[in-house]
Parts: structure tokens; sequence; C-alpha cells
């Protein structure tokens, strides 16, 4: 009895030692430790050099004043406005730098232009009336906005410019030649841009230029007329553009950032 109980014994720590050794032998199930690393996005940036094109349209008004050229009483009589309408279309350039959601620049741009004033009839033109036109505007200004992911929302301001033609129909007397002019203001304009690409972005955008009151420059005429005269001119004119973009360096969308878990 005494052998069968110590053959039963043995026989079960031979078990228990071969169970000890096979656990041994598949070794210890790891830790979870969460889902393999993934790539994060990239955040949207609107940092960089931009070039690109504009097409739309320009109204305001153009108003005329006497100089005092021919007697100085009348100086500063008002002798009419014009309505000017056209289209216009041209280049910009730019920089933005982002800083968190606000965005800040400078921007440049040049329009050719055929925006046109109305005849004005007074006295002051025998009878007959003042045509103006402006050939291009330029601008130069600075940009703030904020950013919304893809969209961005900004205002503008700074200097501009416009080169102005005058011409003048005379009952009595016979235009020689008329003084082409540049002339300096300032603007002030918003907008909002859309990038639907990484490399390219739409925007829609109103301005306000005002040029204030400059003298025109001599008009020579030959006929029954003053051999010269002059007049003040006052000029306000609203755009609106439609334009496309292209930035360099543009944000690719993804880049190998491992994110932590």
């Amino acid at each position: 009895m005494k052998k069968l109980l110590l053959l039963a014994t043995a026989a079960g720590i031979a078990l228990v030692a071969a169970g000890s050794a096979n656990a041994a032998d598949l070794g210890v199930r790891p830790a979870y430790k969460g889902p393999p690393p993934m790539l994060a996005p990239v955040p949207w940036s609107w940092t960089g050099f931009y070039i690109g094109a504009h097409v739309g349209g320009g109204w305001g008004t153009k108003e005329t004043f006497d100089s005092g050229f021919i007697d100085p009483i009348f100086a500063g009589k008002a002798h009419g406005s014009s309505s000017v309408t056209g289209f216009l279309g041209g280049f910009q350039a730019g920089y933005n730098y982002q800083i968190s959601w606000v965005v800040v620049g400078i921007d440049g741009d040049f329009s050719f232009a055929d925006v046109k004033g109305s005849r004005i009839d007074d006295g002051f033109f025998e009878n007959g009336g003042l045509n103006v036109k402006t050939d291009w505007f330029a601008t130069l200004t600075g940009r703030i906005g904020g950013a919304v992911d893809h969209a961005l929302l900004y205002v503008k301001g700074g200097v501009a410019w416009a080169d102005d033609k005058f011409g003048v129909n005379c009952a009595f007397c016979t235009l020689v030649s008329a003084p082409d002019q540049t002339r300096t203001g300032w603007t002030v304009g918003a907008g909002i841009e859309y990038a639907f690409t990484p490399s390219w972005s739409g925007k829609i955008e109103y301005d306000f230029m005002d040029f204030g009151t400059h003298r025109s420059g001599t008009f020579l005429c030959s006929g029954e007329c003053f051999s010269s005269f002059d007049f003040d001119l006052r000029q306000r004119v609203n755009v609106v553009k439609a334009g496309l973009n292209y930035r360099f360096n543009w944000g690719k969308g993804k880049a190998p950032i491992v994110a932590s878990y």
C-alpha cells in the first residue's frame, strides 16, 4: 500500500513539473498597449508667397470744380458730376503669415481698366462736356484676417493709384491737347478667400478708392474759347474683383508626424 502511495505522489509531481515547463516554453502574453501609431494630419496654414489674376468691375463718381484759373472769384464752385462704370482685370501678388488663426500679409495688384465717365454738361464747357477715363488702377495694401480651416476672411488698407485721361467737348472750340495724370489716393477693402486645393485658392473682394481732389492740368484749345484752362477733379471709385491665386510651398495635407497614445 505504501508503495502505491509513493508511486502516485511521484507521478503527480512529474505531471506538475511538465506543465510548468510547457508554460515556460510558451512565454508570458504581453500587456495590451492600444492601436499602432498613426499619421496625424498637418494643420492647414496660409503662410507663403502667392501670385494670381483677377477680373471685375468698377463704378463711382467724378466731380469737377472751378480752379480759379480764369477768375479767382469762382474758385471751388462745383460744375457737375459724372458717373463712371467699366470693367477691369489684372494681376496680384503677395505674402501671408499665419499665427494661430490670425493671418497677416502684404498684397499688391495692378488692373488694366476701361472705367469711363459720362459727359458732364454745364456752362463751364460752353454747353459741351468733360469725358473722363481711367486706364489702370494699382494698389499696395496690408492685410489682416482670420482663418477658419480652408477659408480666410480679411480686411485690407493702403495706397492706391489711377491713371486718368481727359477729353473736353466744346460747342465753340476745338480741343488741341488734354493732359493725362496718375493720381495717388488711399483704399480700404474686405474679402473672402477659399483654398480648394493644396495650391489654389479663389477670392471675392470689394475695394473703395478715394483719390481726393486734384488739379486737372492745363488744357490747350483753339477757337472761340480761352487759349488754356484747367479745373479741379474729385473722384471716388468702388471695385469688385473675383480672383484666383497660386501659392508656393503650400502644405500637402499629410506628413510623417506620429500621434501619441
